[in-house]
Order: C-alpha cells, then sequence, then structure tokens
C-alpha cells in the first residue's frame, strides 16, 4: 500500500492509470477495468482522455455503482456521468452500465453478476467518500457478502454530499437506494488507483488509512488489497499520522513531473540491494513498486563485478524471481551487467571489487547469458579488456546493448570496440581516478565520439558538478543523453551504512555514497531518478520538458527497443 501526496493527485493518479494500462496491455489483449465517478474523478478522466498513448479499443469499462430510480440520461446520473467525460469521447472496446432506471434490482445485480462472471478486473479507478464509503457501500457495508453487486440504502452523510457537490438541488431529490460494487468485488481487482482531493475528506482518508479495517469506515477495507496507491493532495492527508509512524509506503511529490522515466542503472533502493545473494521476491517486489508510484516505468536492474560463480548465481536468481511475478516481468526490463571485464587500475575500477575483475572472453560472458535466459539486455565494460572486441561483436550479435565504462582505453581501442558494435557510455565523468592528465583522458577521449555514442549522465549534483554536466549536454544535445541513477540501497534512505553485494557503503550527511572514504571516490547515488529530473526541472537556466522527456525516457526506450530486434 502506497500513500502519494502531490499538489496534482488527478493529474498523477492519470499517469499512474495509463502507465499500468500500457503493462495490462503487453500482456493480455483486453484489460477490464473500474472507473468511479464524483469531483474526485474529474481531473484524472480529463488527463485519461487526452492521453494519445493509450488504445482505448482495447479496454473494456465497468460501472462501479448507480442511483436507483435514475435514467441513463438524467443529469446526475453516474451513467450520464461517465457518457459526458468518458464514454463518448473515447473509442472503447465496451463499457457495462448498471442500469438505474430497471424495474428489478436484484435481477440487475444478478446480470451484471453473470456478466463479469470470472473475469479478471485488472484495474479499479475509485475514490472515498466523505462518509468513508467506497463506492456506495455505505456505513456499516457489508464485508462478509460475496456478491458482486448489491442493493444499498444511502445514508443522509453520503446523500447530503452528493447535495454539496451540485448534483442535485435539495436533499430531497437524492434518491435513498443504489446498485454498488461490493467491497469484496472491488478488492478483487489487481490493482486499484484510488484518488482522494479536498479537505473535506481529510478524516475519511484518516479513518480509511490509519486506523483499522471496520464496517464502520467501509475503505478501510482498501487496507487489505496488495497494490493500491492512495493519490492525495495535502488537504486530504493534513489528519494522517507522520510518514516516519506509518507502516505504509510515503511519497510526497509537491511537483508533477514533467515526464516518466526509464532508469538502466539501479542496483538497489530501499534498503533492499539488488546485489544481494539473500534477496526475495517480497524485497524485489516491494523496492520496484516504491520506484513505480514515483514515476519509474520500468527499469534495467543492475549487478556489479563479483567472482564469476557468483554472477550466475545473482543472474538466475534475479531471473527466477522475475518470472515467478506478473508486476515484475513487466517493469524489470532486463538486467544490466556492469562487469566484470572493468579496469583493475585505481579510480576506474570504482566501487567494484578489483580483484573480480577479468579479461573479457566469450566463455566467460556465455554462462552469464544464458543464466538470464535472455533477460542480460545490457553490458559495460571495458574496451581495453576486450581484445580485439571480440566479446563486443558477440554480445552485439546477440542483439546486447555493449556500454563502455570503468574503463581508461585509448582512442584507437574505443573506436575499434564502436566498429564492433559499442554504442553507449556509461555514467560519463564518473568511474575514473579524481586526477587525469590535462589533455588525453578518457572524458575527453570519450567526448570526441560524441557522433558515434550515446551517454548516461547521474546528473545529481553529487557525481558530476551542474556546471560540467550542463556545457556536456550543450555539447551532445538531449538526443545522446540518458539519464540514470546509479542508485544503490541506500537510496530512499538517510545516513547509515548499507550493502552493495560483497561490500558496506557508508552514506554521510551530506548523502555521499562511499565505500572507502579515505579515497574519496563514490559507491553508487542516493538520489532516485525521479528525484534526479524534479531537481533538474527547477535548475536554471530551465530545461524543457521535452528535453527531459528525451533523457529521462525516450532515448532509453529506444536504445531498449534496439536491443530487442
Amino acid at each position: 500500500m502506497a500513500i502519494v501526496i502531490s499538489s496534482f493527485p488527478g493529474e498523477l493518479a492519470a499517469r499512474y492509470a495509463a502507465e499500468s494500462l500500457r503493462r495490462i496491455l503487453v500482456r493480455k489483449s483486453l484489460a477490464q477495468v473500474v472507473f468511479a465517478t464524483g469531483a474526485s474523478q474529474f481531473r484524472l478522466l480529463e488527463c485519461l482522455v487526452e492521453n494519445p498513448t493509450i488504445d482505448w479499443s482495447r479496454v473494456s469499462g465497468w460501472h462501479l455503482d448507480e442511483y436507483l430510480g435514475l435514467a441513463g440520461n438524467h443529469p446526475a446520473s453516474f451513467q450520464h456521468y461517465l457518457r459526458q467525460r468518458l464514454v463518448d469521447r473515447v473509442p472503447m472496446h465496451r463499457f457495462r452500465f448498471i442500469q438505474g432506471d430497471c424495474d428489478n434490482p436484484a435481477l440487475e445485480c444478478r446480470r451484471l453478476k453473470n456478466e463479469i462472471g470470472d473475469l479478471t478486473i485488472d484495474l479499479a479507478l475509485i475514490g472515498i467518500g466523505e462518509n468513508g464509503h467506497v463506492a456506495f457501500n455505505d456505513p456499516p457495508a457489508n464485508f462478509e457478502t460475496t456478491e458482486s453487486f448489491i442493493e444499498v440504502d444511502l445514508d443522509q452523510a453520503c446523500r447530503q454530499q452528493q447535495c454539496s457537490e451540485g448534483w442535485f438541488a435539495a436533499l430531497e431529490e437524492v434518491p435513498r437506494q443504489a446498485i454498488t460494487m461490493t467491497c469484496h468485488q472491488i478488492l478483487k481487482s489487481n490493482e486499484i488507483i484510488c484518488t482522494v482531493p479536498d479537505a473535506r475528506k481529510a478524516i475519511a482518508v484518516q479513518n480509511s488509512l490509519s486506523k483499522p479495517c471496520t464496517p464502520l469506515v467501509p475503505a478501510s477495507c482498501l487496507q487489505q488489497h496488495s497494490r493500491i496507491t492512495f493519490v492525495l493532495d495535502e488537504p486530504a492527508a493534513a489528519r494522517l499520522p507522520a510518514p516516519e509512524q506509518s507502516p505504509h509506503v510515503w511519497y510526497r511529490q509537491q511537483t508533477l513531473l514533467p515526464t516518466k522515466c526509464l532508469d538502466l542503472q539501479i542496483n538497489g533502493c530501499f534498503g533492499v540491494d539488488f546485489n544481494s545473494d539473500s534477496l526475495t521476491g517480497g524485497e524485489l517486489r516491494t523496492a520496484c513498486l516504491q520506484l513505480e508510484q514515483r514515476g519509474v516505468v520500468g527499469i534495467l536492474l543492475t549487478l556489479i563485478t563479483d567472482e564469476l560463480t557468483v554472477m550466475k548465481r545473482r543472474i538466475s536468481n534475479i531471473a527466477r524471481l522475475r518470472e515467478q511475478d506478473d508486476f515484475l516481468r513487466d517493469f524489470i526490463r532486463g538486467i544490466h551487467l556492469e562487469g566484470p571485464f572493468l579496469s583493475a587500475e585505481p579510480g576506474y575500477c570504482g566501487a567494484h571489487p578489483k580483484e573480480c575483475t577479468v579479461d573479457a572472453a566469450i566463455d566467460r560472458i556465455a554462462p552469464l547469458i544464458d543464466a538470464g535466459d535472455g533477460l542480460v539486455r545490457w553490458v559495460t565494460l571495458a574496451p581495453e579488456r576486450d581484445r580485439r572486441a571480440v566479446v563486443t561483436r558477440y554480445l552485439v550479435e546477440k542483439n546486447i546493448v555493449v556500454a563502455a565504462g570503468h574503463t581508461n582505453a585509448n582512442l584507437d581501442e574505443l573506436k575499434c570496440a564502436i566498429d564492433q558494435g559499442l554504442s553507449v557510455f556509461t555514467h560519463l565523468g564518473n568511474a575514473c581516478p579524481l586526477e587525469l592528465p590535462r589533455h588525453d583522458n578518457i572524458i575527453q577521449r570519450a567526448l570526441s565520439l560524441r557522433e558515434q555514442l550515446i551517454y548516461t549522465l547521474i546528473a545529481d549534483g553529487v557525481h558530476v558538478p551542474d556546471n560540467v554536466w550542463r556545457w556536456w549536454l550543450d555539447w551532445l544535445g538531449p538526443r545522446r543523453v540518458v539519464l540514470v541513477s546509479d542508485a544503490t540501497s541506500a537510496a530512499g534512505c538517510g545516513p547509515g551504512q548499507y550493502r552493495l553485494g560483497r561490500q558496506t557503503i557508508t552514506v554521510g550527511e551530506n548523502a555521499r555514497t562511499q565505500f572507502d572514504k579515505d579515497s574519496g571516490l563514490l559507491a553508487g547515488s542516493t538520489q532516485l531518478l525521479p528525484e534526479i529530473i524534479a531537481r533538474l526541472s527547477h535548475a536554471e537556466p530551465q530545461l524543457s520538458a521535452t528535453a527531459l522527456e528525451v533523457m529521462a525516457f525516450g532515448n532509453a526506450q529506444s536504445i531498449l527497443s534496439r536491443s530487442m530486434m
């Protein structure tokens, strides 16, 4: 369960929903989606309708609740609301309405039950009422029923809310009964996004999210769902306990990120080390879900240098955990192997155990590729350790992206690797000594090849000073830059000690991640990619939203698409 606080809850919820639909339609021909109504859903629906990436012809909609006694064309009916704001504006595959003016509510509930049958609802877009109801399950809600739809009586607070929001001129006009999807059926949804703005819902949010589950607060049942995101504004969240006092995942996103992002280099986050030998599916899923809540739509899970047998075991474990989880299968786009064919020279080796670095050879990389069963999508290596770029060519022929990194290759070695298919330079400006020759150094060599390379950058203000990556960007242009986080298990946490594979890394009050305080070398980042993007979106001179979108998502998506050909 995640709680996201945003100044733009409708827009943010719409982004989450659009990305969820994208994932669903990768593995299914048709997405089953429940749509709520009311003032809380205005902006969400508006943004969804305006989103050009959604294939509405593959979306089948479901009506959440409806007043009894109102015809579908009544201005206050939810059928009218949904037609006006959604159904008549996009070419949906189908929408199943509740007929509020039916003669026999029991038969209508039975009809709806038969239609939903054994179908899986992939996504439910809902809200919470002022009285704590979810759909029209007013307190005390029926938590025991296993029916899909039921006839219910509406309580005074619910009817007053409908009147106060302007749907009816007077309380006497508000119907006293309705048909609603049950709490049981809502909780069967694979994913739920619950959007709740406005201070008048603060008490309902407090009771629903921070107090025990009870039929007297119907929306409290949502705490039982394993994959629900509450998108609130500050007024709605005002009465919730502080994040550190809550067992739930919190994230405050005061500004709306200008783009979604795809992180091609991330070693861990939220205390979870992806390089851990004891990594579990639960840990991996929790970390990835938290990334998703922040706007990350996918990752290349990054494994660093270790003994070949250890790396093989870790790759196999990641592949196994991913295969067991539908969400992880979509979210983890592949594995980025950073090593073991890296420079052992001081500085260039970075945080990688230099005793485990080795020369590249096909008989060393092949078992690692096989262990991933197609999941290894990117390999970072030092060209000087790949004689005649034999391994580079081998990987490229398998549609695996090859990048130079942790390297002190000379210009001829870099050009040889490029000739054999190397196309990227990993985290430019890092994985090199703090002091370099003035003119001929790995950074200058890499920049001189800008017509043939894409460059990943850790633009967190720590790995590369802002004034430096700025002029690099001016020189390269956004089309040749991919933003990455290089986040470690320390990302999303505070100062302390964390793990990165076999090593312990330390994070100080300055948020710098180091494994050797005497060397001054960094060991990954404490910032997540959405945090980097938010920071860049407010930098001066300002970067355009288009440039950020290209660097945070577009270029990364393009690279991965080519690697799948």
